[in-house]
């Protein structure tokens, strides 16, 4: 090879050599975005390098994910996948596939709602609510619960009532993601009336030809504290005589007073239990009125029997075993002693006689009877004058009774058959004459004067 050669092959050499371009490393910066708490990790990131040419067409994109889906100030936000797209991008090689920034996940703001539970009346204002809301994600229900204070305005019965729902707050594991808009709201639901029941307590009474009673009314269902007072239209015994444990029944029951209105009752009719009342006999004085009677020779009286306590409008009538004079003999005003007096009739039952004894007062007139005159035939003397017996039919036998006269003459002292005898002041005599009048004090009979 010449030296001309030689230089021609050296240059020829030189022309046909050759260079490489390489890519060029990119690091890619991302900025990620704030959201509102949604329950997941996910993050939409911005993604640049400086180290793009002007003027290249190229596109990063990669996925953005927080530590964890709960809210927070400046949390990580780890930038995975990064890839580059475009119509520069063989031009350039990532420096590193992931990158990281940090964001912010704002607690998501909710309203709570409350629904009031319908109850019935129990003297105070509280109530039980169900607390929800609507913005709660699904999967944090489980792990979120709401509590509040809640109380009607009032205690009493009423449809559609306010509670007021005040202090709400959150709590559990999820409560952290979420704000709540409102402490309070209102809530409505009803009172209805406490059910009692009404019980009778009768009252034990002397009879007094009534079924009326007086009860005591009461209810254990009212709530202690309330003004609860009870009436009744009536409250009646089956009827009206003495017995024990009789049945009161007792209808037309209200109630009253500034809690009344909270209660519904057994307004009809109600019997007393253990509070069934006795009717115990009444008791009564009974009176005699004795009866004046004629001299019999007996202490035996008869009395009129009474008693100023029987109910009016009663079936009750006395009887007694024996009323008896002090003694037999005429008097004014004698006392009588009555005895085993006892009650007879239909509502006799219903009393009780406070004495079977009583006393009273009677006169015993004499006893009036006549009497007959027996002349005695004499032999002539001269003289008028006759002896005469006595007697007479109406004396009670075995009285000590006997008969006087002052005077027993003839009309004439001469002699004759059957003459008249003129007895005159007849007169009794004997332990019992008190007991008897003459009724004839003057008397005639016959007699003869031989």
């Amino acid at each position: 090879m010449t030296g001309t050669d030689a230089k021609n092959y050296s240059n020829n050499a030189s022309a046909s050599s050759t260079a490489n371009i390489t890519a060029k490393g990119l690091t890619v910066l991302a900025v990620g975005q704030n959201k509102v708490y949604d329950g997941s990790t996910t993050d939409a990131v911005t993604l640049s390098s400086s180290g793009v040419v002007k003027g290249d067409n190229l596109l990063l994109a990669g996925s953005g994910a927080f530590v964890d889906a709960n809210a927070g100030t400046s949390k990580t936000v780890n930038v995975t996948g990064i890839t580059v797209t475009g119509s520069d991008a063989g031009n350039y090689s990532l420096n590193s596939p992931s990158a990281s920034t940090t964001a912010s996940i704002a607690q998501k703001v909710i309203t709570v709602q409350a629904l009031g539970a319908d109850k019935t009346y129990d003297g105070n204002t509280s109530d039980t609510v169900t607390l929800s809301s609507s913005g709660v994600l699904t999967q944090d229900l489980s792990n979120l619960q709401f509590s509040a204070a809640s109380a009607f305005t009032n205690k009493n019965v009423g449809v559609g009532k306010a509670v007021t729902v005040s202090n709400i707050s959150a709590s559990g594991s999820m409560a952290g993601n979420y704000k709540l808009s409102n402490s309070s709201t209102t809530a409505y639901a009803t009172v209805t009336a406490k059910n009692i029941t009404v019980a009778a307590a009768g009252s034990n009474k002397v009879y007094d030809g009534t079924t009326a009673d007086v009860v005591t009314l009461s209810s254990n269902g009212v709530v202690s504290g309330d003004t609860v007072n009870f009436a009744s239209n009536s409250a009646l015994f089956s009827d009206k005589n003495v017995g024990v444990g009789k049945v009161v029944t007792v209808s037309g029951i209200s109630l009253t007073g500034t809690d009344a209105k909270n209660y519904s009752y057994n307004a009809n009719t109600v019997t007393s239990g253990s509070g069934n009342a006795n009717i115990t006999a009444k008791s009564i004085a009974v009176t005699a009125i004795g009866s004046n009677k004629v001299y019999d020779g007996t202490t035996t009286d008869v009395v009129s029997l009474a008693s100023s306590g029987i109910v009016k409008g009663d079936s009750v009538s006395f009887t007694n075993s024996a009323a008896t004079l002090d003694n037999k003999n005429v008097g004014v005003a004698k006392v009588v002693t009555v005895t085993g007096i006892s009650a007879l009739g239909s509502d006799a039952r219903n009393y009780t006689l406070s004495s079977t004894t009583a006393t009273t007062k009677a006169t015993v007139t004499p006893l009036s009877i006549s009497v007959v005159a027996t002349g005695t035939n004499k032999t002539y003397d001269g003289t008028t004058n006759d002896a005469v017996t006595l007697q007479t039919t109406g004396m009670i036998a075995g009285d000590s009774l006997s008969f006087a006269s002052t005077s027993a003459k003839f009309a004439s002292s001469t002699v004759g058959v059957n003459k008249v005898v003129t007895v005159s002041g007849v007169s009794t005599l004997g332990a019992d004459a008190a007991n008897y009048t003459v009724v004839n004090k003057t008397v005639t009979t016959l007699a003869s004067i031989k």
